[in-house]
């Protein structure tokens, strides 16, 4: 027996799911399919955590929390779950009625930028110059809210600095560097009604970075910078902006 599950905010498709699924003529590959639904995500992960189920079916644009975060929170407290999304309302929407799908692909790339999650994060480096244009690093990263998971909080590693203008020992000075970290960067999507313990999604333990410092210095061994920064991790993949608006420099 299959035991599945299947989560959508729309009844209509729940049932047209469910009937399609315990066809046989349709899906004869289900050996006598246990099926159970939601129209929650919530109640849904609720229900995945007292119960065994061996397939989700996920909508994906719902009201209290997306497909994606819900089937995220799926694989932590089932991880060996299969995991699918439903399109079936997708392909409703596109044979139906056309021009809606045109305006929910509008409102899809307008809030792009919204569903961007921020985290408040510290960085420390400790560096040494080989010579006037080239300097390694020691970095850590620290993530004040994170979930869990090996490294949640916390980044280390290395990089190079090459010094686009001249060193000095006062002035405006503007660098590029790029390296490499172990640890782990973690993200909170905003749900559309937050209800409080929305999952997070985690990275990969290896990532790249490459990213630029603006400083100035005050004296011989004090100063101030800005810097912009892009992280990759992997493997699995997590995309990250950090940006140090303003940071204290000390030199010796």
């Amino acid at each position: 027996m299959c035991t599945m599950l299947i989560v959508d905010d729309e009844p209509n498709v729940l049932s047209a799911l469910r009937r399609m699924i315990q066809n046989s003529a349709i899906l004869p590959t289900i050996p006598d399919p246990s099926i159970t639904t939601f129209s929650s995500p919530i109640q849904a992960v609720k229900y995945v955590g007292e119960h065994k189920v061996d397939l989700v079916i996920s909508d994906y644009r719902m009201p209290d929390m997306d497909g994606a975060a819900f089937l995220s929170r799926v694989k932590e407290l089932q991880p060996d779950a299969a995991r699918l999304h439903s399109v079936l309302t997708e392909i409703a929407l596109l044979r139906g009625q056309p021009e809606l799908a045109l305006a929910e692909a509008g409102r899809e790339s307008e809030g792009f930028w919204r569903d961007f999650a921020t985290a408040l994060a510290m960085r420390a480096a400790v560096g040494y110059f080989l010579t006037r244009d080239f300097s390694i690093s020691l970095l850590t990263r620290f993530q004040f809210s994170a979930g869990q998971g090996t490294f949640s909080h916390m980044l280390l590693g290395g990089r190079l600095e090459y010094m686009f203008t001249k060193t000095k020992a006062r002035g405006l000075m503007v660098s590029g560097f790029l390296g490499g970290t172990f640890g782990q960067i973690q993200a909170q999507p905003p749900a559309d009604k937050p209800v409080g313990g929305e999952p997070w999604i985690k990275s990969g333990l290896q990532g790249a970075h490459i990213g630029s410092n603006i400083r100035y210095r005050f004296t011989d061994s004090l100063g101030m910078f800005m810097a912009p920064e892009f992280d990759l991790q992997f493997p699995t993949l997590l995309w990250n902006i950090d940006l140090t608006v303003l940071g204290a420099e000390f030199a010796f």
